[in-house]
């Protein structure tokens, strides 16, 4: 499947979530604001090839999209 890029925040929670994440420096506050002041986007995947649930995901630069 083809992976999609998002800055929400909501987006990026709901999914983190949904596969057990968490954020590490603490809070979920906290870990968007240094998301914002680092300008990151998120890439990520919902599904694999065979439909099962994909945990990829990176963080890249806003600034190189």
């Amino acid at each position: 499947m083809a992976s999609q890029t998002t800055t929400d925040h909501d987006t990026i929670r709901r999914w983190a979530e949904g596969r057990q994440g968490r954020a590490r420096p603490g809070s979920w506050d906290d870990w968007f604001r240094k998301f914002e002041g680092q300008r990151l986007a998120l890439v990520y995947q919902d599904q694999t090839e065979g439909g099962e649930q994909s945990n990829f995901n990176k963080l890249v630069s806003r600034d190189g999209q």
